[in-house]
């Protein structure tokens, strides 16, 4: 499944993964993890989300490729903070990408376009095409009884020049041609 986001535009610590909250603020990220995952309640896509879809030009709804009754499913992204005392923190985000309610459709599209121009990735085929991408997250904590502190993305933003690189490596071709 793409995406092409103009069809919705509107410290010297450890490493290692941490979780937990963080304060709120600005925070240089990497995206370490991209896929799509089905929602919690089994919701399925309506035919007024089709709709939306194609009047929006997304071609996986005009070819068929989505259809009414598919599975409603997120984009879940998990972001490794790079810089700063928060460095090595995870933080994670989920936004519809299918989904049986047009306007709820529409926010989680527009939320990824904005990611996907932050990141410099506005279009995509798939997810993994944004693993390793360098953006700036701002965040807010967000509290529940329920469910206690959790830190939740406000908005995407353009990581400032200079920032801190991504450490993943690029990823490799399995190629079995010697290039010497």
């Amino acid at each position: 499944m793409g995406f092409r986001a103009a069809n919705f535009a509107p410290d010297g610590q450890s490493p290692q993964a941490r979780v937990g909250t963080i304060p709120n603020g600005d925070y240089v990220v990497e995206i370490t993890e991209c896929n799509f995952v089905p929602v919690k309640n089994m919701d399925t896509i309506s035919r007024e989300s089709v709709q939306y879809l194609v009047e929006c030009g997304d071609e996986d709804a005009k070819n068929g490729v989505v259809g009414v009754g598919d599975p409603s499913i997120n984009l879940f992204t998990k972001f490794r903070v790079l810089e700063g005392k928060h460095s090595g923190y995870e933080i994670l985000n989920w936004s519809l990408y299918l989904h049986s309610k047009p306007t709820a459709l529409r926010i989680g599209r527009e939320k990824m376009a904005i990611m996907g121009f932050a990141c410099g990735q506005p279009d995509w085929d798939s997810p993994a095409e944004l693993v390793g991408k360098v953006l700036m997250l701002e965040t807010q904590i967000r509290s529940s009884e329920q469910y206690g502190d959790k830190t939740n993305v406000k908005q995407f933003k353009q990581a400032p020049p200079g920032s801190t690189q991504a450490a993943t490596p690029a990823k490799m071709d399995n190629d079995d041609d010697v290039p010497f």
